[in-house]
Parts: C-alpha cells; structure tokens; sequence
C-alpha cells in the first residue's frame, strides 16, 4: 500500500480492493505449459480408447474435456492468487489493506438488510478512519503515476452535469459483437426476404416475418453492444442532469449523494473490453455507484477526480 502525495488518496492492490470480476492474469508461459500438458494428455488417452476400441461417445468426452479442464486451471490458479495476496495482506498487519478486504466481505450482501447496512457502514468508517487524514479515494497501485498526473484544480469548479455512462471507445470485444451480430442478424434478414434459407424453411411451415422481426431484434441488439450505446447514454445524462458534481460531491437527480465526508471512491483498471478501461465504485454508507471510463484521460473521469479530490471540498452543496 502506497500513500499518494495528495490528502486522503491511497494505493492498494486490484486483488484486495475487489471491484468487480477481476481480468484473470495468468502469465502467458504457465498457459502454453499447460495446455501443451493436457494435450499430450488427451492424445495419448483418444489413442488408448481408440486400440482399446470403446464406445465413441468417449472420444467426445475426451474431445470437449480438453478446454473444459484448461479453463478450471486458470480460474483455479485466480483463486490462488487472490488467496495469496489477502493473505500476503493479513501479514502485513496493515490496517488500511485489512479494512478494504473486510468491506469487500460485506459489499456481497444486499444492502436492503439492516444488518447488512449497519455492517456496511461500519465497513466503510473502518476503511476511511484506517489513515489519517481520513480516506476518500483507494485506487489500483498501477494507477498510480496516471492519476497523479492529473492536474490539481485550484480554482473553484461550479457545480455541472456529469456525463458518464459505458465504454465510448471501440475495442476487440466492440469489433467482435459487430461481426458476430451482423452476421447472425443478415442470415435472418436475408432468410425472412425469401433468400438463403428462407424457401428451405417456407417449405417446413415456417412464417418468413418471424425470421425478419428476430433479425431486426439481432440487429438492435448488435447496435446497442458497441460503444454507440455509451455514446447515447452520456449525452443523455449530460442533457438531464442526472449527475451534478462538485467540489467532494457527487448528487444524483434522484436525491442520493456521495460526499467526502462519508463516501469513497475506488478506482481500478478492467481491460475487458478496452485495454485501457477503469471502473470507479463510489461507495456510501447507504447507496453505491458504479461507472466505467474509456481511461484515465477520459474528460468526463477527469472532471469527477478533480472535484472528487479538491483541496477545498464543499461537501455541504450536495443538498
């Protein structure tokens, strides 16, 4: 754990913090050994059963358990991972690591309960109150020079509408839902004109504009897969006000609000779907806010981190 040069801002590993699904980091080598491994494997037991002459239906077996057991190695060597580090954590005796993997503990709990509020909150002063001068901020160690590249604000930002939303950035997984949705999408539309399969299927009894409204239906959905979906939900929010922040707050138009004095906020990278992606949490003692940002440049993460982290916060125009 890493203390930041700015008040209240701290560093910690991704594997204590616990955003969300964390990206499975397995070095390439230990991959290649492996799935070298259980190919020999599997080879050497597909020429056992077919000397051996057994049913065919093994070969399948054998066949689909390949991939199967390659990727229950590298969730398990994840879990190990993780086991090592929270335990890499306890050793350290480091209270600010402790009270971040106890309030990762209690955010699986639905916070409807009120039990399950009341240990979240505590959770949550636990992890503010571990340094001093309290925490506002917990960001991923590798973030670290990024962020503290940001410009510190020092004039007074009035408060204006945030736009945030998904990813606007295009990215494999972005090219990918193209290719697979217009794929799937043409053979339906094309099918329901009459063409391709659609006189096969006309044949059987099948109604033509099914196939249309089911391609239709492919093709709004391919739509709204790619960053065109984040691009719209942005100026949305930007328009309506949904978000206003602030110097140390955030408010939404639904009455909640983050401050300073009570939330925080935790930053890491996700490069799921955009190798430079980050995910942001905002935690309160009662609400929690998720959003995602193209990176670290991205304008609209840029305004929330420098009013998130202004030297002089004014927590009180929340409302």
């Amino acid at each position: 754990m890493t203390v930041a040069s700015r008040r209240g801002i701290r560093f910690a590993p991704a594997s204590v913090m616990g955003i969300g699904r964390q990206v499975v980091k397995v070095p390439l080598f230990i991959i290649m050994i492996v799935a070298v491994t259980l190919f020999i494997i599997m080879a050497a037991v597909f020429t056992l059963i077919l000397v051996l002459e057994y049913d065919e239906y093994l070969l399948g077996v054998v066949v689909f358990s390949y991939p199967v057991l390659l990727a229950m190695f590298v969730i398990a060597y994840d879990r190990w991972a993780r086991f090592r580090a929270g335990m890499a954590a306890y050793r350290s005796r480091d209270g600010l690591l402790l009270a971040l993997m106890r309030l990762r503990r209690k955010r699986r709990k639905p916070l409807g309960i009120l039990q399950a509020r009341s240990d979240w909150a505590a959770a949550l002063k636990q992890v503010r109150e571990s340094c001093d001068p309290p925490v506002i901020a917990v960001c991923e160690e590798s973030l670290e020079k990024k962020l503290m590249a940001i410009e510190e604000l020092t004039r007074f930002p009035e408060p204006e509408s945030l736009g945030v939303g998904g990813i606007t950035r295009w990215g494999l997984a972005s090219f990918f839902v193209v290719v697979a949705g217009g794929l799937s999408s043409s053979c339906f539309l094309i099918s329901g004109s009459g063409r391709f399969l659609g006189p096969a299927l006309a044949a059987e009894g099948a109604s033509l504009w099914v196939l249309t409204v089911i391609g239709l239906v492919l093709l709004l959905f391919t739509i709204f897969g790619t960053p065109i979906r984040g691009f719209l939900i942005r100026r949305w929010r930007r328009g309506s006000g949904s978000f206003i922040i602030g110097p140390g707050f955030l408010a939404e138009g639904n009455g909640r609000a983050f401050t300073v004095a009570d939330s925080l906020l935790m930053v890491d990278s996700n490069p799921k779907e955009v190798n430079t992606e980050i995910r942001v949490l905002l935690l309160g003692p009662k609400h929690r806010r998720r959003f995602r940002f193209n990176s670290v440049r991205d304008r609209a993460f840029v305004k929330l981190w420098q009013c998130w982290t202004h030297p002089e916060p004014r927590p009180e125009l929340a409302g």
